[in-house]
């Protein structure tokens, strides 16, 4: 099975924008962990809301194996 993500524009608060490089390899590690376990690619599957808890997901534990702290949740 191939698993395309596509990711335009991700918008983080609270996170230095010179860590931008380093959040984006360790989302990136994240996902392709998550998809080998199988533990995504049904939910991304489905509807809206299971995508976008899944990318919650995946950035708030990137971010915080990234920089060591979360980043700030807005909304």
């Amino acid at each position: 099975m191939r698993v395309e993500l596509v990711v335009d524009e991700l918008v983080l608060h609270g996170v230095d924008p010179r860590d931008r490089h380093r959040i984006g390899d360790a989302i990136e590690r994240e996902l392709k962990t998550r998809i080998a376990r199988g533990s995504v690619v049904e939910r991304l599957e489905k509807d809206a809301p299971s995508r976008e808890a899944v990318v919650s997901s995946v950035v708030s534990a990137s971010v915080q194996s990234a920089v060591g702290r979360p980043a700030v949740r807005k909304g």
